[in-house]
């Protein structure tokens, strides 16, 4: 009995040591690259049998033939922040309501508005009087409605903005907000004694052109990297697939560690210790290399799959599932979802997410398959060209899906329609 627990004990901990160099793994495959970049020099650092290599010495598949800079592939956006800051400088010269400007802005949310909690955090620091007068003249800043409390008040300054004080959409937002939002127009009508036609004019000539949030104008101070993972491109009528790995910093495993495992002079501590580490830094090196390979299969499958997409004979990304690639490519189908997460292509189409190729499947009347990239770009397309009058239910959506040879369940067009950030039929009527 006590010479078979040391060796229970030893295929645990065997176990154990596998299970966390496959979890490694998929760590590995699912990280993007600048990710990955930050995580290896973790791991470089973590080893003392691994070292940086001079750029002279890294190896070929290292793919630093093309440097490529993060900056081609992002265009940047002005600061929203710096926009408004400027704007402050020009309204005011008092350094006090210099500084409750700056805070206002500082502490207005995602979508430009100014909340009742940050008012009341501001004033145990300001006067509330002083905070009111800042805010009223923050809010003529541009956009207009930028700092309002909430939607209502954004639509109220903006009407203010163009001398619409005294217009019936003014009086609508005023008085009526919950009724226009919940689309009750007849009542709306009867109680501002106005016509259909007064009012519906109110509402698409006055109402509808502002944003419905203030900094959806500006756009977003954080420039948004997106840096591709792979290559694709087109030389001599043949494809070429590179893996981007420009960002990794290059590294290799000290030679003179393993020689030393062949030294009588090295302690038997010393050479376990080598063993331990010369070992994960191996699977580094094979886990990195199995990352490469199965981007460059997936990215294979796809370049087959999509062949008219990638040559512009087609603008529709042909239907597939991250089974039917597994299948093919011989992986798990949880592999293939790691290994796109999050991940680009760059083509002569220009960036494009590999999770987008993945698209649920609709069958059409006539067996072929659909991608439900296309019947969704068949939807806004109906959507658009319906009477602002009577626009189309989800059944009628089903029925003008089914005329084109697509069938489609009333749920599901309800689903896709709330997926496109489509409004109900009812929110839909009367205008756009």
């Amino acid at each position: 009995m006590n010479r078979t627990k040391p060796l229970l004990q030893a295929k645990v901990s065997q176990r154990l040591l596998v299970s966390l160099a496959m979890r490694q793994a998929f760590h590995v495959l699912k990280l993007p690259q600048i990710e990955l970049a930050e995580w290896i020099k973790t791991q470089i650092d973590m080893n003392p049998l691994l070292e940086y290599c001079p750029d002279e010495f890294v190896p070929q598949n290292k793919s630093r033939k093309k440097a490529i800079d993060p900056m081609d592939f992002i265009e940047k956006k002005p600061s929203w922040f710096e926009y408004l800051l400027k704007q402050v400088e020009l309204h005011f010269r008092n350094e006090e309501e210099k500084k409750i400007a700056v805070e206002i802005i500082g502490n207005l949310d995602e979508k430009g508005f100014f909340s009742a909690e940050e008012m009341e955090n501001l004033s145990k620091k300001y006067c509330s009087n002083k905070i009111t007068q800042v805010k009223k003249i923050v809010q003529s800043f541009d956009p207009p409605g930028i700092a309002a409390a909430n939607l209502r008040e954004a639509l109220l300054i903006k009407l203010q903005g163009i001398n619409k004080e005294n217009s019936l959409a003014y009086r609508l937002i005023e008085n009526h907000y919950e009724d226009f939002l919940k689309n009750r127009l007849s009542r709306i009508q009867k109680k501002l004694n106005c016509t259909k036609k007064q009012l519906e004019s109110a509402i698409t000539d006055d109402l509808k052109p502002f944003q419905t949030d203030p900094k959806s104008l500006l756009q977003d101070d954080i420039p948004v990297y997106i840096y591709p993972e792979i290559l694709l491109e087109k030389k001599n009528d043949h494809w070429e697939i590179e893996i981007v790995e420009s960002l990794l910093p290059p590294f290799q495993i000290n030679p003179v560690y393993p020689e030393k495992l062949y030294s009588p002079h090295v302690a038997t501590d010393e050479r376990i210790f080598i063993r331990r580490y010369l070992a994960a830094g191996k699977w580094l090196i094979r886990i990195l290399e199995k990352r490469r390979q199965t981007l460059k299969k997936i990215t294979l499958f796809l370049l087959k799959k999509n062949l008219a997409f990638f040559e512009e004979l087609s603008q529709d990304i042909s239907p597939m599932t991250m089974k039917e690639v597994a299948n093919a490519i011989q992986m798990h189908e949880s592999t293939i979802a790691r290994a796109v997460a999050g991940k680009y292509l760059f083509c002569q189409k220009g960036m494009i997410a590999l999770r987008s190729f993945f698209n649920r499947k609709v069958s059409s009347d006539s067996g072929e398959e659909v991608s439900t990239q296309k019947v969704k770009k068949l939807l806004q397309k109906m959507v658009q060209e319906e009477k602002n009058s009577q626009p189309l239910s989800d059944s009628d959506l089903a029925k003008k899906l089914k005329e084109v040879g697509i069938s489609c369940a009333r749920r599901t067009i309800g689903k896709y329609r709330k997926e496109l950030n489509i409004s109900s039929s009812i929110h839909r009527k009367r205008w756009k």
